[in-house]
C-alpha cells in the first residue's frame, strides 16, 4: 500500500480533496484522526485499507506530523498553499476570532514539511483547473488513471462546513479522542 498526505492551513478543500481521492483503488479520509480513538488507531486504520493508495487530507497535520515521522518519510505530501487573510476570514466568519495561534502553529508545521519531506505545493485558486488535479494525481496516485469525469463533477460542489453539525462533531471527537485533543491542546498552547 502506498501512503499520501495532503495538508495546508483550513479551509483549504481538504475534505474536497479527501472526495477527489477516494475512489478507483484510493482511499482517502478526511482527518483521520477525528474517527479515531488515537494515533496508533489512526495509523492502524489507514494500515489495514485494502485499496493500492490509502491518503489523510488534514489541516492539522503539521501539528501532530512528530507523531508519523516513519510514515511521512517515505509518503509523498501535498502542501495546499491558501493566502493567511482569506484564511482568516473563513473561519472568522464561521467560528468568530481567536484562531490566531493555531494558524501561527499550523504555519511553522508547514515550514518543517518543506524542509524534512518530499512534498509539492499547490495554489489554492488553482484546484478547479484539471492540470493542477493531474499534477495531484501524479504526484499522489502515479498508478492510476485521472479521472475526468469525476474531476469535472466535484468540481461543480462546494463542501462547506455547517456550524451546527461541526459543534456536535467536536463535542463527539474531545468525547471519544482524548489523546488527540489533549495533544493538540498542549502543541498549540505550549
Amino acid at each position: 500500500m502506498n501512503k499520501f498526505f495532503i495538508t495546508g492551513l483550513p479551509r483549504s478543500r481538504t475534505a474536497w480533496l479527501a472526495s477527489f481521492f477516494t475512489g478507483n483503488n484510493s482511499f482517502c479520509y478526511h482527518e483521520m484522526l477525528r474517527i479515531s480513538s488515537g494515533f496508533e488507531d489512526g495509523i492502524k486504520k489507514m494500515l489495514n485499507r485494502k485499496e493500492m493508495y490509502v491518503g489523510n487530507s488534514d489541516s492539522s497535520l503539521p501539528i501532530w506530523m512528530d507523531k508519523i515521522d516513519h510514515i511521512l518519510r517515505d509518503s509523498p505530501i501535498v502542501i495546499i498553499e491558501r493566502d493567511i487573510d482569506e484564511v482568516t476570514n473563513s473561519l472568522t466568519n464561521l467560528f468568530g476570532q481567536g484562531f490566531e495561534r493555531a494558524l501561527d502553529k499550523t504555519l511553522e508545521g508547514i515550514e518543517v514539511i518543506k524542509n524534512k519531506y518530499n512534498y509539492i505545493s499547490i495554489d489554492y485558486n488553482e484546484l478547479n483547473n484539471q492540470s493542477c488535479l493531474e499534477t495531484l494525481c501524479n504526484f499522489c496516485t502515479p498508478k492510476l488513471y485521472f479521472d475526468k469525469d469525476k474531476f469535472e463533477t466535484l468540481k461543480t460542489i462546494n463542501i462547506s462546513l455547517n456550524k451546527n453539525l461541526e459543534d456536535l462533531y467536536t463535542k463527539s471527537v474531545r468525547k471519544n479522542n482524548k489523546e488527540y485533543v489533549n495533544y493538540m491542546s498542549y502543541k498549540i498552547y505550549s
